[in-house]
C-alpha cells in the first residue's frame, strides 16, 4: 500500500497541521476562506424572513478571499478546495451563510483558478490535488450531484477543465 499521510481539515479557523501531528493540510472552503472573512451583503436584499440574522456574501468575494488564501505552516503539504455552492439556511434557520450568485460558471473559473499556474497553492501539492466539497451536501447548497436546475453542469465543467478537448 504504501506509506500513509493523515491530513488535516482546515476548518473552524483551524490551519496548522503540525500541532495535530498531521502531514499536511487540506482546504476546506467556505470555512477559513468565507466564513467570517469576507463582508456580509445581507441587509441589502429582500430576504423573505425578517427576523433573519444570517450572513449573506457573494460568491465573487469568496473567490477573491481564496485568490489571495495562504496556509499557515508553510512547510506542509497542502492541498487547494473548492465548493460549488453554499447554504446552510436548512441546517441553520434564519442564522445561515449562504454564498449569493454561485453557479456553474463561477464553479468553473474558481476550478480553473486552482488547477492553473497561477495558483500558489501548487508548489506544496505536486501532485496537484484539489478536493471539492461536496459531492451531495444538499442540506448546506454543496453538492456537484446533478439536479433539475443545472442537470450535469457542474461535472460538464470539470470535465472541461480538465480536458481542453471535451466539448461538453
Amino acid at each position: 500500500m504504501g506509506e500513509v499521510n493523515i491530513y488535516m481539515v482546515q476548518s473552524f479557523r483551524e490551519y496548522d497541521p503540525d500541532r495535530f501531528g498531521c502531514d499536511g493540510a487540506v482546504e476546506f472552503p467556505p470555512h477559513n476562506i468565507g466564513f467570517g472573512e469576507v463582508p456580509s451583503i445581507a441587509e441589502t436584499l429582500d430576504v423573505v424572513n425578517p427576523d433573519y440574522a444570517g450572513e449573506v456574501v457573494t460568491a465573487e468575494s469568496v473567490l477573491a478571499r481564496a485568490q489571495e488564501s495562504q496556509s499557515i505552516g508553510k512547510s506542509h503539504p497542502w492541498i487547494r478546495c473548492l465548493n460549488p455552492s453554499w447554504d446552510n439556511e436548512a441546517r441553520k434557520p434564519g442564522r445561515a451563510w449562504a454564498m449569493h450568485g454561485a453557479s456553474p460558471d463561477f464553479f468553473e473559473r474558481w476550478l480553473r483558478y486552482l488547477a492553473g499556474p497561477g495558483n500558489p497553492g501548487r508548489r506544496r501539492n505536486p501532485d496537484n490535488y484539489i478536493f471539492v466539497n461536496a459531492w451531495n451536501e444538499w442540506a448546506e447548497g454543496a453538492y456537484l450531484e446533478p439536479d433539475r436546475r443545472y442537470g450535469y453542469a457542474y461535472l460538464n465543467r470539470i470535465a472541461r477543465v480538465l480536458d481542453p478537448d471535451c466539448t461538453v
